[in-house]
């Protein structure tokens, strides 16, 4: 039992930490899209005031 368990867990555990690590990525890209949106927001605000002085 022990060696058939020596040799299933290391792959589960793997695969656990890959799940985990990806979806920590999804919410990380998702961060970075959203702080890209509100800097080119910041920024087409301030090119509008500056052209519209």
């Amino acid at each position: 039992f022990y060696e058939s368990a020596a040799w299933i867990l290391p792959p589960a555990l793997f695969a656990i930490l890959c799940l985990i690590v990806y979806s920590e990525f999804e919410n990380f890209n998702e961060y970075i899209k959203q702080e890209i949106q509100l800097s080119n927001a910041q920024q087409r605000v301030e090119y509008w005031r500056q052209s519209h002085k």
